[in-house]
């Protein structure tokens, strides 16, 4: 009975979703960050996520600064991203978001298990800068992608 009546607030709240994901796919080719958390935020606590919209979430969060709350969203995604260009720019950002926030070992890790990714040729410089980090703090991290 659970299920049926999920199923059911989802169909009820359809007309809600789509509006919602028209101004989400508006607000994600604005890069508008704030309109792209304040449209994710609400759908989340009503309980409709999914790997993609953490992801969405996570990348505002992160260029926002906002890192505290961006790692959580990192780790929250349970499956790689269908495009690889998302996936490589997911554990980009989130071995940065980890880096920005001390936890070096962590960040290293994550590059670590990255070892035979190819990285697209737009975040290749950056992942070495980041390596390069957090080997000598004297090299500056690379900016959020």
């Amino acid at each position: 009975m659970g299920r049926l009546r999920k199923i059911g607030a989802a169909l009820l709240n359809l007309p809600m979703l789509v509006r919602t994901f028209s101004r989400l796919s508006d607000a994600t080719s604005a890069q508008d960050w704030p309109r792209i958390v304040d449209l994710i935020e609400p759908l989340h606590e009503k309980g409709f996520d999914s790997d993609d919209s953490r992801y969405r979430l996570a990348c505002a969060y992160a260029m926002l600064g906002r890192w505290n709350e961006a790692i959580p969203e990192f780790e929250s995604i349970w499956s790689q991203l269908p495009k690889p260009k998302d996936e490589a720019r997911r554990l980009f950002n989130y071995a940065l978001a980890l880096t920005l926030k001390d936890r070096r070992d962590e960040a290293a890790g994550v590059l670590e298990s990255c070892a035979g990714f190819e990285w697209p040729p737009h975040l290749g410089g950056k992942v070495q800068q980041l390596a390069d980090h957090l080997r000598d703090n004297n090299v500056p991290p690379p900016s959020i992608q």
